[in-house]
């Protein structure tokens, strides 16, 4: 957490600079529409997202016997 924060904001930071330097590159309707659309993709597939990174009941039976079999 120490090293990924600093490095986030600098990115950001950085990245917000390019923008502001080639302000005819970056036209804020255009940028804030596809911030739009990209949000609501997510928002749209995350449960399925959510339910593909989870494991199913019998896997995690599976690791649970796992995890005793090594602890013993």
């Amino acid at each position: 957490m120490v090293v990924a924060a600093p490095l986030v904001v600098g990115m950001w930071r950085s990245s917000w600079g390019i923008m502001e330097l080639h302000r005819d590159m970056f036209p804020y309707a255009q940028i804030y529409l596809l911030g739009i659309i990209i949000h609501i993709s997510f928002a749209l597939i995350r449960s399925y997202l959510i339910s593909r990174s989870r494991p199913t009941s019998e896997e995690a039976n599976r690791i649970t016997l796992d995890k005793r079999a090594v602890v013993v």
